[in-house]
């Protein structure tokens, strides 16, 4: 097999696994608001086969590629974790991703100008991610307010307000959105949006 069939190999294999891994992540997020860590860690186990033709084929730089990756993700994922935007499970979620699409550090260390930029996968992912949990949450904001004008609650611009307050309280599934941000960024890519 020459290069390109291994790495074509492995992100066929790394694309099936994740969107497995995060179907099944965003249900149990969605129904206990828990992840099972056997799921991030078999997920892990799962990957490593791709890393190692991955690395085979790309060479040892893609091993520092990964580790700068996971490095950078983890800083963010865990100031995200700490100021309660993320819970656990998104973080490893993330962490995942990097690891498996991991940022090519050559691409940030060469520069090329801000015409040659290319965002990296693990970034669209993310933004894709942050659009998605930005219209989930509208929905859902718009939905309690019209049933909440239907049940009356509403009579006062100070029941807005508190509605508004409550609504601000609830912690949304954020794992959901991550899924979705995936699958957004593999279908831009299969349809020639991305890259």
């Amino acid at each position: 097999m020459n290069e390109t069939e291994i790495l074509t190999i492995a992100a066929v294999f790394k694309i099936i696994l994740y969107l497995t891994v995060l179907f099944i992540a965003s249900i149990q997020d969605l129904k206990s608001r828990t992840v099972s860590d056997k799921l991030w860690l078999t997920s892990f186990l799962l990957l490593i086969p791709a890393i190692l033709l991955e690395t085979s084929a790309a060479g040892f730089s893609h091993l520092i590629d990964i580790l700068f990756s996971f490095i950078l993700f983890f800083i963010f994922s865990a100031l995200c974790f700490s100021t309660q935007i993320f819970g656990g499970a998104d973080c490893k979620a993330f962490l995942l991703i990097a690891i498996g699409f991991p940022i090519p550090i050559q691409m940030i260390l060469s520069g090329g100008g801000f015409n040659n930029f290319v965002l990296p996968f693990s970034f669209i992912i993310l933004l894709n991610s942050l659009l998605l949990s930005l219209i989930f949450i509208f929905i859902l904001f718009i939905k309690t307010s019209v049933s909440a004008c239907i049940n009356r609650r509403l009579k006062t611009k100070k029941d807005a307000c508190n509605l508004f307050k409550q609504f601000l309280k609830k912690r949304f599934p954020f794992l959901p959105a991550i899924a979705g941000g995936y699958f957004v960024s593999i279908s831009c890519i299969e349809s020639g949006l991305l890259f």
